[in-house]
């Protein structure tokens, strides 16, 4: 009797799974974005900085499955090995990003989200998850990546995510806005008001370069560019 009503149970709540909505970003970017290509659009192109992994807190796998493609750059050995595996027909790229070519530390944890260049943020991460090991990882400007890997020099960029755990305002710096000014962009800044948000650098820095805040998400802000 307890499992017949327990069946009952589970075959209800799948009466009403039509209706739900699947996201893959950590909080729900991606369904955000879906609102803000409502038209539909095919072939769209995107540059995710600091992509993680193919499927897991990711803003760009959503499109992927309806066949847009991009640009995915991580400085993580293993995540761009698995983004080669399970998203084959994108770009994948391993560099860490920064202002300048050079060598630095990379700090990589048990739970890979928490991988960051930051000694700041390493130490803080370092209780929440094991750190696996140090190694030295070469890092570039943005602009110089892209030119090297977008398949067309004119490539316009339909929406970037950048997520790099501290270096976040570095990737800003590094890119050639003139060239590659993505139509929306997503970054994770570590403000909490409203306040600390129109204050911080990034935001300055975005609004500076033609760009205005659309919402914030936990601590994602997604800015839509002017044209």
């Amino acid at each position: 009797m307890a499992f017949n009503k327990l069946l009952l149970r589970i075959i209800k709540r799948l009466a009403w799974v039509e209706y739900a909505d699947l996201f893959w970003s950590q909080n729900g970017e991606d369904i955000i974005l879906r609102g803000l290509f409502s038209s539909g659009r095919e072939n769209g192109f995107y540059v995710d900085v600091g992509a993680h992994h193919p499927k897991r807190f990711s803003n760009t796998y959503y499109f992927y499955q309806r066949g847009w493609r991009g640009v995915n750059i991580d400085a993580n050995e293993e995540a761009i090995r698995m983004f080669d595996i399970y998203r084959p027909e994108d770009v994948n790229v391993c560099s860490g990003v920064g202002t300048t070519a050079s060598t630095i530390k990379y700090y990589k944890f048990e739970e890979p989200a928490y991988n960051t260049f930051s000694e700041v943020l390493h130490e803080r991460y370092k209780t929440r998850s094991p750190l696996k090991n140090v190694v030295d990882v070469h890092i570039r400007p943005l602009a110089e990546i892209l030119r090297q890997y977008l398949p067309d020099k004119n490539q316009r960029i339909d929406f970037m995510n950048i997520d790099v755990e501290g270096m976040d305002y570095e990737v800003l710096l590094s890119n050639d806005w003139k060239a590659y000014s993505p139509d929306y962009l997503l970054i994770e800044v570590g403000s909490e008001t409203k306040e600390d948000v129109d204050s911080s650098k990034e935001v300055i820095f975005l609004k500076s370069k033609g760009y205005s805040l659309l919402v914030m998400v936990n601590n994602t802000l997604i800015f839509k560019l002017a044209r």
